[in-house]
């Protein structure tokens, strides 16, 4: 062999080798905002980046980046129901429905039910928005809108540090995460309870299924898998070296975490925080402040203003979708309206964020959508359907599909007798775990309720509320979502008012 084609054949060797590894890295992005970067939310294919001075946009997967519709304001957290953009800001929250184009006025935050206007979290599910304010003892809280942020109503009661810093949502039970005493967590969208890591400040959460993930200012990484009841130490192996434990950002990819802190850079744990690695490669500015994950690519935003993007397949090695934890049958009921699942659980081996479609087998029943990782189910009309959802891994060009059967209640029990009583029967099962079926008879039209109630009185349930015919029901409740005790169902109505004891055994 001559010795110019040796020379040439090192050269392509040194060529190749270079290319490759500046690949399995961190790359920073052209033309990132400069200033301080709070937050990021995404839509449909666009990336949002919510900064000092108002929201950046990149319709290029974050190859570069344009000032956006909301100029001059400093945006501290960024939410998105499917339908509308949410930007949490020092003057409350804004809304825009063109996809960030445009984001109206507000007017006078005070008018529209925010005591507060500092806003540090937002946190969507279903048609609830979900606004946590940082503002001391007395002004902040946490608050929620019904209808796309045009009002909101306080729902702080019970919480004892209203300096709100985080929110998370797991099966319809709201989290937040406060500055100086820890987790607390509602069912009921009223009324809060402690849910643990008493006098830590919390930065962030984040979840995988049931699974809640806490990080904190110089504690690390906590995570629970009863809704808060206990925690666990999640700092394994990796987080421990460093000298500095606060996290700032969390996010998860299928079953893995990554968490951002301010000096040691980025660290990727795929059991539950028992190990972790450091995949900062490449990165220059180690004080990470927030993530993002779009199609195959993981987004990040430092303390300098720089936006910093990888794939997440150099990070992440599995290639196969699996389902690894199947959805229960799915009881509902027409008067308690949308139910949200997070599907983020239900596939596992994914190298990119999953996208979700999903189908209805008979809309008369029930229709579907996604919003994110979560799957809303709505209600239309008595009987069982199938819902099927299709989870789509883009980095891997992967798909799945996945089905499970929903009922719809409340049924009208076919009967020849017509009911000389009124009458509310025992719930059968009795104990059970964690569905049951109620049964009651009704003597004269009229609107009727059926709630469940805790051992404190407080409405926990909304079975039923709706005008009712003379004749013999039964009604579906799942209480998947609450804890082993006894529970207290009550029918009211037209010159009824019936309750009866059940006992939820896990």
């Amino acid at each position: 062999m001559k010795v110019g084609n040796i020379f040439i054949i090192i050269i392509m060797v040194v060529i190749y080798n270079h290319s490759y590894y500046s690949q399995s890295q961190w790359v920073k992005t052209s033309n990132s905002p400069g200033s301080s970067i709070n937050c990021f939310e995404k839509s449909g294919s666009i990336l949002f980046a919510g900064t000092q001075t108002g929201i950046y946009e990149s319709t290029d997967n974050g190859n570069t980046w344009t000032l956006s519709g909301l100029v001059n304001i400093p945006v501290s957290t960024m939410a998105n129901n499917g339908s509308y953009l949410f930007a949490g800001t020092n003057d409350g929250v804004y809304s825009s429905s063109n996809n960030g184009t445009s984001w109206p006025p507000i007017v006078n935050f005070h008018n529209n039910g925010l005591i507060y206007s500092n806003i540090s979290a937002l946190a969507v599910s279903g048609s609830n928005i979900y606004a946590g304010a940082n503002g001391g003892t007395n002004l902040g809280g946490v608050y929620i809108s019904t209808n796309n942020a045009s009002s909101w109503t306080a729902i702080s009661t019970g919480i004892n540090d209203k300096n709100i810093q985080s929110l998370a949502i797991i099966n319809s039970i709201v989290f937040a995460g406060t500055l100086n005493n820890g987790v607390w967590l509602t069912t009921n969208n009223a009324i809060w309870t402690f849910a643990g890591l008493t006098n830590n400040s919390i930065n962030c959460l984040s979840t995988i299924g049931t699974n809640l993930f806490a990080g904190t200012t110089t504690n690390g990484v906590y995570f629970s898998t009863d809704y808060g009841s206990n925690w666990a130490s999640a700092s394994g192996s990796g987080l421990t070296m460093l000298t500095n434990k606060t996290i700032n950002a969390i996010i998860t990819s299928g079953t893995n975490i990554f968490v951002g802190t301010p000096g040691g850079g980025v660290f990727l744990s795929t059991d539950n925080g028992s190990n972790w690695t450091n995949v900062s490669n490449g990165l220059t500015e180690v004080n990470i402040r927030s993530f993002a994950i779009l199609g195959p690519n993981m987004f990040l935003a430092t303390s300098n203003g720089n936006i910093w993007k990888r794939p997440l397949s150099e990070m992440i090695t599995s290639n196969s979708l699996s389902i690894k934890n199947a959805i229960p049958k799915q009881w509902l009921n027409i008067s308690t309206g949308t139910r949200t699942l997070s599907l983020i659980n239900t596939f596992q081996g994914n190298v990119g964020q999953l996208s979700y479609i999903a189908q209805s087998s008979n809309t008369t029943v029930a229709t579907v959508s996604v919003t994110g990782s979560s799957l809303n189910i709505a209600p239309i009309g008595l009987g069982d359907c199938i819902i099927t959802v299709t989870a789509i891994d883009a980095a891997n060009s992967n798909s799945l599909n996945y089905s499970f059967d929903v009922n719809v209640g409340i049924t009208d029990v076919e009967s020849d007798l017509t009911p000389t009583r009124f009458a509310l029967y025992q719930n059968f099962p009795n104990p059970f775990n964690p569905e049951t079926v109620i049964e009651f008879s009704i003597v004269k039209n009229g609107f009727y309720t059926l709630k469940v109630y805790n051992t404190l009185g407080q409405e926990i349930e909304m079975l039923l509320q709706k005008e009712l015919s003379v004749g013999y029901y039964k009604i579906n409740f799942n209480a998947g979502k609450f804890s082993s005790g006894t529970y207290l169902y009550r029918l009211v109505g037209t010159n009824v008012n019936l309750s009866r004891k059940m006992i939820l055994l896990k």
